[in-house]
């Protein structure tokens, strides 16, 4: 009898040694992403085969549309020393990141991650160029889909990530900023009621040159017209309905929310490589959800849309996964074990 209390005695403690070498692996993790995140991005999907999925499926092996666009994180501590804290405004502050995410008809999924600094008051910051963002996030996706078009809204409006995206055969579609120039084009519209035009034009920056075009069409929200940016050969017949996909852009938006509502941890440490670590933790966990999703609905009827037959709730209340993943951090001091991921905190 003794013995066997032993046993158990021991293998207590050896459980106990178990977890804390896990921790400390996942600490020893944490503290490498700072030089290192996007690259340890790609290995995590490596490592959880979600590359291997997306290469073995048909419908990734069709070039995609994809959108690139930039989310927040906030922030509210002192700004002192944090030099990837962004402004947003006045009084409010953030974490910035940039993803890379399929769109459209295929399975929406982030392909790439890349933190964003900029210039602010507090720091040394060179001033942000978006443009050098735009192309980490198209190389590293570059080499698990064919990009056939990519859609950004008005904040990459910049002849350099015109060219960025020109220059790898790259399609784009991003809304333009309404300048004098485009007005006076509006203005001549209006005069001879005319609804829609395209406008050829060129980018000329140091790394090249390519054609383009700017299409004017009514405006999907309300009145008034859109300008639009792109380098794709598009007539004034068929401009109106090309523009139309930059509808499908709109599906970011709810990835974000998932991503940050559902699996993103919340932390109020000030050190950015734990913010990093989770955030690209919760992009994974997202990953995966649909991922899960997708292979569910092929399994049972072969029908493919949007809307996820399973949730993201349903997926980080799986016994397992509340059990095996948060038991690791509910060791550690500032953390605080929960059964659902997406309420996870830590200080």
């Amino acid at each position: 009898m003794s013995t066997i209390l032993d046993d158990e005695h021991t293998n207590g403690r050896e459980k106990d040694n178990i977890q804390h070498t896990h921790y400390d692996i996942c600490k020893s993790n944490i503290y490498q992403y700072k030089e290192h995140s996007s690259s340890n991005f790609d290995t995590s999907c490596h490592s959880c085969n979600q590359h291997s999925v997306i290469k073995s499926e048909a419908s990734f092996r069709r070039p995609v549309t994809a959108a690139i666009d930039i989310t927040t994180v906030p922030y509210y501590g002192d700004v002192d020393g944090m030099p990837m804290v962004s402004g947003l405004d006045q009084e409010n502050r953030a974490f910035k990141f940039a993803t890379l995410s399929i769109v459209g008809l295929n399975i929406p999924l982030v392909l790439a991650v890349e933190p964003v600094q900029e210039s602010s008051a507090w720091d040394d910051n060179a001033p942000n160029q978006v443009y050098r963002v735009v192309r980490r996030l198209v190389r590293r996706a570059k080499k698990h889909v064919s990009i056939e078009t990519v859609l950004c809204d008005r904040e990459f409006d910049s002849m350099r990530v015109f060219q960025t995206l020109s220059n790898p055969g790259v399609n784009y579609l991003i809304p333009k900023r309404i300048t004098n120039s485009e007005q006076n084009v509006l203005d001549h519209l209006e005069e001879d009621d005319q609804e829609v035009a395209v406008e050829s034009a060129s980018v000329h920056v140091e790394t090249g040159s390519n054609p383009m075009r700017f299409l004017y069409v009514p405006s999907t929200k309300g009145e008034g017209m859109a300008v639009f940016a792109t380098n794709m050969q598009v007539g004034p017949d068929e401009a109106e309905a090309f523009c139309h996909r930059y509808s499908r852009r709109w599906q970011i938006e709810n990835e974000y929310k998932s991503i940050k509502g559902d699996f993103l941890v919340k932390t109020s440490s000030k050190d950015y490589r734990i913010r990093l670590f989770y955030f690209v933790f919760a992009v994974l966990l997202y990953n995966i959800w649909r991922l899960t999703d997708f292979l569910l609905k092929a399994g049972i009827d072969g029908e493919m849309d949007y809307a996820p037959v399973l949730t993201a709730a349903s997926l980080s209340s799986i016994e397992w996964f509340s059990s095996s993943t948060t038991s690791d951090f509910g060791r550690t001091p500032g953390v605080e074990k929960s059964r659902s991921w997406a309420s996870l905190t830590t200080k």
